[in-house]
């Protein structure tokens, strides 16, 4: 059910802004679900990479 669908019969007056957001938010998410999430987790795995390559020594041994 697309976002119109669910407005078809309330005015935008009627709607609140929270429920508004709320709807907004589950389109998006249904839509660029798998994308959003796959790259949220390929930035923190890169993210955790370079903490790590940070922490290590010349001799590839962590530091602390």
């Amino acid at each position: 059910m697309g976002i119109f669908d669910r407005f078809r019969h309330k005015s935008h007056e009627m709607v609140s802004p929270t429920e508004r957001a709320a709807l907004a938010h589950d389109e998006a998410s249904d839509a660029f679900g798998d994308q959003a999430e796959r790259a949220r987790l390929q930035a923190e795995q890169a993210e955790q990479d370079r903490r790590a390559a940070a922490d290590m020594t010349a001799e590839g041994d962590p530091l602390g």
